[in-house]
């Protein structure tokens, strides 16, 4: 069993390179973990805002 792990950031979005620096996850696991579920990806549009 995997155990649950919450990790909080301070800014609404970062891109997947600054979530690597922040917490310290290789891109190829925050990758995996994205097309997994295990995160979630909000796209943005051009003018940075979320998308609907």
């Amino acid at each position: 069993m995997r155990p649950n792990i919450s990790i909080t950031l301070t800014t609404p979005h970062v891109t997947i390179e600054r979530y690597s620096e922040l917490t310290g996850l290789s891109i190829d696991t925050i990758n995996d973990m994205l097309a997994d579920g295990r995160l979630i990806r909000h796209r943005l549009r051009k003018d940075k805002n979320a998308k609907k």
